[in-house]
């Protein structure tokens, strides 16, 4: 149970580069576009696949019965779920409203420190 959690956490991070990061009223941009045009640094296009490969990587990690990896995958969950809710507040911040990859980001975290968990307090009989 946990693996499936572990590879659905990672598929979740890496599904929210590529839907809606940012809507507004009159457009709306992907994960990969809101790190090229709004990020304070222009063209920061590779946050957005470092964000893929951190979830290509999560859902590896949790597929293997490695504990070292396992307490990785827990950090980089904090980290991504830690990220996608400062992208969430900034965003909120303009006149803008966050779209369903923000969200998918910050589950998709969640999901990844979640899953290492079940295994290290699951008692056996």
């Amino acid at each position: 149970m946990k693996k499936v959690i572990a590879v659905i956490g990672g598929g979740l991070i890496i599904a929210s580069m590529f839907l809606d990061f940012f809507t507004s009223e009159f457009m709306n941009f992907t994960g990969l576009e809101y790190f090229t045009k709004f990020e304070v640094n222009a063209n920061k296009t590779f946050l957005g696949y470092v964000f893929i490969g951190i979830g290509a990587a999560m859902a590896i990690f949790g597929v293997l019965n490695n504990r070292a990896l396992h307490m990785l995958n827990v950090l980089l969950g904090l980290a991504v779920a830690g990220m996608g809710v400062k992208y969430y507040l900034d965003i909120r911040s303009d006149v803008s409203q966050p779209g369903i990859g923000v969200w998918l980001m910050i589950v998709g975290g969640a999901l990844a420190v979640v899953a290492p968990m079940i295994g290290m307090f699951r008692r056996t009989a």
